[in-house]
């Protein structure tokens, strides 16, 4: 699909929110409906729960060092992982 969007996400919680479209906090509302506002209708978007070992975002959101190699070790094995469950994409 040339206009779509898969967030990768390491907490259930949010996941579940975006499936259901809505939460039980306040504050999760609030980003959801920005968010509807900033997506455009045309872009399709899918949400997939991504282990906090391999989302390669994990480190840099805890302020630790990323080693790029790394990096593509862990979203190569996503990628695998991803491939499983319906979802193409490519490594960059």
């Amino acid at each position: 699909y040339p206009n779509s969007i898969l967030f990768m996400i390491d907490n259930t919680s949010v996941v579940a929110a975006i499936d259901k479209g809505r939460s039980s906090a306040f504050l999760m509302n609030q980003v959801l409906m920005i968010a509807r506002e900033l997506i455009p209708p045309e872009v399709a978007y899918r949400v997939m729960y991504c282990p906090s070992g391999l989302n390669v975002s994990d480190p840099t959101s805890r302020f630790q060092a990323v080693d790029v190699n790394e990096a593509v070790d862990r979203a190569n094995e996503f990628s695998q992982l991803a491939s499983l469950r319906g979802a193409h994409f490519t490594v960059r």
